[in-house]
C-alpha cells in the first residue's frame, strides 16, 4: 500500500506535468486553428498567457508575498493601489 504521502505527491506530480503537457502540446495546434477560427497569433498567445497566469495563481502570489514581506495586506491598500483584473 501506499503511504499518504507519496499518494499526495504523486497527485501533485500528475498536476504538474499535466499542466506542462498542455502548455508544450497547444502551441502546435495554433498554426491549425489560427486559420481555422480566424484569429491572430496575438489573441492566440494572449490565451496561453492568461492560461498560465491562472494556473500559477501569480496574482494570487504577488498578493501573498506583500503580505509576508511586510507591506499591507491587499484589503487594506487604498484603491489606487490594487490590482484589478
Amino acid at each position: 500500500m501506499v503511504g499518504r504521502d507519496a499518494r499526495i505527491n504523486l497527485l501533485i506530480s500528475t498536476g504538474h506535468f499535466l499542466s506542462h503537457f498542455y502548455q508544450l502540446c497547444l502551441p502546435p495546434l495554433f498554426l491549425v486553428w489560427q486559420r481555422q477560427f480566424d484569429i491572430s497569433f496575438a489573441e492566440l498567445g494572449l490565451s496561453v498567457v492568461l492560461m498560465t497566469g491562472a494556473a500559477a495563481g501569480d496574482v494570487k502570489n504577488l498578493m501573498s508575498a506583500r503580505a509576508v514581506s511586510g507591506a499591507r495586506a491587499p484589503e487594506t491598500m487604498p484603491a489606487e493601489n490594487t490590482v484589478s483584473l
